[in-house]
């Protein structure tokens, strides 16, 4: 059979026992694109098929076996003496064949033996040294960024002399964010295929350290984002364990077990959140690179992009000379390249299916289309190297200025700009979003630049400008850099997210929060520039939503407001109509700092100004105050909340800072006045509680004054039960210097 190198790698989405289980009743019937050798030299042949296949038509940086490669068989032969029991090959694509290297022998039937069983392992081309049992060493495979792409094929079962051996390959790397343990944490991970780990650094992310000690990875976060990456080979799984700081962490038993079936090719955010044990386990979905066709993408000019577009629209299939681009359903065919061209970007009104594939070097005035219109849809697409350069668009954003449609597995990555300029609506993905969004990413270098001007509002965010719609699974992660400058006299809001969240008509107690498992890693720069209320946060600018079971961390500098000024790790501002509807599960561990130069200036480590309650939040991280406010409240969690409203069950490690001040302000016994140059968790606090809460260790009496230190994870816990749903407390002593913080998502 012909050797075909442009067949899919599909990806199986299975443990180990089930992934063989999936092989076995695989073949050879789904082997029907194989790539064949029969080994003629000497011995007897044993012929041997490969292929890379599976239930999905997923894959990334490698399209199929090309020539040079070599793949390890090992091979465990029956009725065979004992020194020809158990065999290891090295095998190299030559001329079509997969053909036996000197060092390790032919690849054919010993004398004597009945039949065997095969396991092969593809890994880079790497030469390592196989260990006694003659398995392949993972943990000696160093991978950056997963780029050797290892693949197993998993045992055959018994073969008979003469027999066909069928090796059907899949993916073996996942990827794990680690993400909110902190600056330069050293975290150990353990119990998640022990002997086959290898791991990696983030694009971009530097100061990590790593080491391979007793087949268990070790790594050490970077001095600024807090976040580690690794590769796992997750074939066989045990209990997985975690430590930080070398002091075992607690992980409840549903993370254990979501952690012992994460699929291989895919990517998890387990977001950590500093000592917040596990708030969430979020999966991202298929983390490769690349689907088949993209090296290299189809070059386009700019007739050919704008063919493209009305084809789409049109449902009609696309094609340039004989090379078939989109098909009449909507369905991309093939990686495509717009080389920076111009184009006129349209209304999508039809179902786009970008089938795993990137559109790269799109160059836009307002994103890849105006408007996904209601009705339409877009699923299984990546933007890759984007430039939007606003001019006349009000709302901008890399898919779109305005989304009323459903997006499902939409990314932005690689290296892009959004330049703002005069526009109102700048998201990284979508300027204005009026539709449910499920599982989009923004991750690796984004710089979004806008300038605030004249008599209008505006709304900037990595993902989104501003959402009226429910967010669930949305990650902006990596160096994303978003700077505000100029001057409004209306309203800014700016966030790590998006913008603004805005209230969803019809809401029930009973429905899902409006924004919810989501995260965003994100620098936030807005000094010298003027609004008249001025809303930044490291996750959303301005929260008008019901949220919960969210993280930011980054850092975030506000602006200034000249009526307000709020400035947040999470958010600058939280409002909603609906009391009940507080923000829940949320936190923050990113710094913050206050810029503002007049008006009043609200600055807290999670909200800098609340109009209604909060539950079960944290903020770690460091609180700068404003150097030329003269009316400014700062908080360690919150600067300023409203009449009347509660903070139940929170807590912070925020220290707080005066500005160009190296020492944090002390932490003394506070009562409920409001001195703004207390250290607390409050910086105002007009009438408002606070219930089962503590900062830095400080158990904190009904209005918020700093009670008494050294408050305990056993007293807290006095309070929680299922009727008030609170989050549990736990304790260790690397942690916080053994203050007490919450067990996310391990509610009564």
């Amino acid at each position: 059979m012909k050797q075909n190198t442009n067949k899919l790698l599909h990806v199986l989405r299975l443990s180990r026992l089930a992934l063989v289980g999936a092989l076995l009743a695989l073949l050879p019937s789904s082997c029907s694109d194989m790539d064949e050798a029969v080994i003629t030299e000497g011995g007897t042949a044993i012929q041997l098929i490969t292929t890379v296949a599976g239930e999905e038509t997923l894959t990334r940086a490698k399209v199929g076996f090309t020539e040079g490669d070599i793949i390890w068989v090992k091979a465990t032969f029956t009725g065979a003496a004992n020194t020809d029991k158990n065999k290891l090959y090295q095998l190299k694509l030559t001329g079509g064949k997969w053909i036996s290297t000197e060092t390790y022998g032919e690849f054919s039937w010993p004398e004597g033996v009945t039949g065997g069983s095969f396991e092969a392992y593809f890994i880079g081309n790497k030469t390592v040294t196989a260990d006694a049992s003659l398995d392949i060493p993972f943990a000696d495979i160093t991978n950056e960024e997963g780029k050797d792409d290892p693949l197993y094929a998993g045992t055959t079962g018994e073969i008979t002399v003469g027999g066909a051996v069928h090796l059907l390959f899949a993916h073996t790397l996942t990827k794990l964010y680690m993400h909110g343990f902190g600056k330069n944490a050293t975290i150990q991970l353990g119990g998640i295929s022990s002997d086959k780990m290898t791991f990696s650094t983030a694009t971009g992310s530097e100061g990590y350290t790593f080491s391979d000690r007793a087949a268990e990875l070790y790594i050490t976060t970077g001095n600024t984002t807090g976040e580690a990456v690794f590769f796992l080979h997750v074939l066989e799984s045990g209990t997985p364990t975690l430590t930080l700081n070398g002091t075992t962490v607690e992980l409840r038993p549903a993370i254990q077990n979501n952690m012992k079936v994460m699929k291989p090719g895919h990517a998890y955010y387990l977001d950590y959140g500093a000592g917040g044990a596990n708030a969430n386990l979020i999966e991202l979905g298929n983390w490769w690179k690349e689907p088949l066709g993209c090296v290299p993408a189809v070059p386009m000019d700019t007739d050919q992009i704008n063919e493209f577009l009305v084809a789409l629209n049109s449902e009609t299939a696309y094609q340039i000379g004989e090379k078939k681009i989109l098909d009449e359903t909507g369905k991309l065919l093939i990686c495509l390249n717009f080389q920076d061209n111009d184009f006129t970007p349209v209304a999508l009104t039809k179902a786009f299916d970008g089938d795993y594939h990137t559109i790269y070097n799109l160059k836009s005035e307002c994103g890849l289309f105006t408007t996904v219109n209601s009705g339409a849809s877009i699923e299984h697409l990546s933007l890759s190297d984007v430039t939007i350069t606003q001019s006349s668009s009000a709302k901008i954003g890399a898919i779109a200025g305005i989304n009323e449609g459903q997006l499902t597995d939409v990314h932005l990555k690689g290296v892009s700009t959004i330049e703002g300029n005069s526009a109102t609506y700048i998201g990284g993905l979508v300027g204005e979003n009026k539709a449910n969004l499920n599982g989009l990413t923004v991750s690796g270098q984004l710089t979004v630049t806008h300038a605030l001007s004249g008599d209008q509002d505006y709304y900037a965010g990595g993902m989104l400008g501003s959402s009226s719609a429910k967010l669930s699974r949305c990650v902006v992660s990596g160096a994303v850099k978003i700077t505000t400058t100029g001057t409004t006299t209306k309203d800014a809001c700016i966030g790590g997210l998006a913008g603004t969240c805005l209230a969803i008509t019809g809401e029930l107690d009973t429905d899902p929060a409006s924004v919810n498992h989501c995260v965003a890693n994100t620098q936030i720069d807005a000094t010298g520039a003027k609004a008249a209320r001025f809303y930044v946060g490291g996750f959303v600018g301005s929260v008008l939503c019901r949220v919960a079971d969210c993280s930011a961390s980054g850092y975030t500098i506000g602006g200034t407001g000249t009526s307000v000024s709020a400035t947040g790790g999470f958010a600058g501002y939280v409002n909603h109509t609906n009391v009940e509807f507080y923000p829940n599960a949320c936190s923050a561990t990113g710094d913050v700092k206050a810029t503002a130069t007049g008006g009043n200036c609200y600055t807290g480590g999670l909200v800098g100004q609340s109009v209604i309650n909060l539950k079960n939040c944290y903020s770690v991280g460091k609180v700068t105050m404003s150097a030329l406010s003269t009316n400014q409240f700062t908080g360690g969690l919150i600067g300023m909340i409203a009449a009347d409203k509660l903070i139940y069950n929170c807590f912070s490690m925020s220290e707080l800072y005066t500005n160009g001040s190296t020492t944090p302000v002390e932490i003394v016994k506070t009562t409920d006045y409001n001195v703004t140059t207390d250290a607390r968790l409050c910086g105002l606090r007009p009438e408002a509680k606070t219930r089962n809460c503590h900062y830095h260790g400080w158990l904190l009496n009904t209005k918020g004054g700093n009670e008494s230190a050294g408050v305990k994870a056993t007293e807290l816990n006095l309070s929680v039960n299922a009727s008030n749903q609170y989050l549990r407390w736990a304790s260790i002593g690397n942690v916080y210097g053994g203050a007490p913080y919450l067990l996310y998502q391990q509610r009564p």
